[in-house]
This record gives C-alpha cells, structure tokens and sequence, in this order.
C-alpha cells in the first residue's frame, strides 16, 4: 500500500476520502450517523469489516475492525477514528 495511503488512513478519518468533509467529532463506540456509515464502508473495502456492515452505527465489531486496522499499521490501538 503506498505511503500516502496508509498516512490517509492513518489519522483514520475515513469519511473525510468518501464524504469530503472530516468528521465533526472522533468516531467511537457508540457513536451513529452518516460518517460511521462511511467509516463502515471503507473497512468492509479493506476486508477488516464483512460486506454489507455499513450500518451507520459504530459497533462492537466496528471497534474491533479499527484496533485491528491501528495494529497492522503499527499505530497506537485506540479503537477510535478520527
């Protein structure tokens, strides 16, 4: 993956390539909307989420999807986007 990928997708503001706009507050468990929808479609695009999961609502597997993308990249294991 190149570099500039990976530091995109490293400050894990997903919404911000699908929507144009950063999200307005960081994304975690719990949170809802348009941008957890967004940030559910790239991590099914990324295989760390099954197709179809963007529900707009940032679960307990969404949780578990963004540690693990945080981990492969070497970045600090938050769970939280954004």
């Amino acid at each position: 993956m190149p570099r500039s990928t990976i530091l995109a997708l490293a400050g894990c503001v997903f919404a911000l390539a699908l929507a144009g706009t950063a999200p307005a507050a960081p994304l975690s468990l719990g949170s809802r909307g348009p941008d957890v929808r967004a940030l559910n479609e790239r991590l099914a695009e990324l295989s760390y989420l099954p197709a179809g999961a963007a529900t707009g609502r940032f679960t307990d597997a969404t949780f578990h999807a963004v540690v693990a993308f945080q981990k492969q990249r070497s970045l600090p294991r938050t769970g939280i986007a954004g």
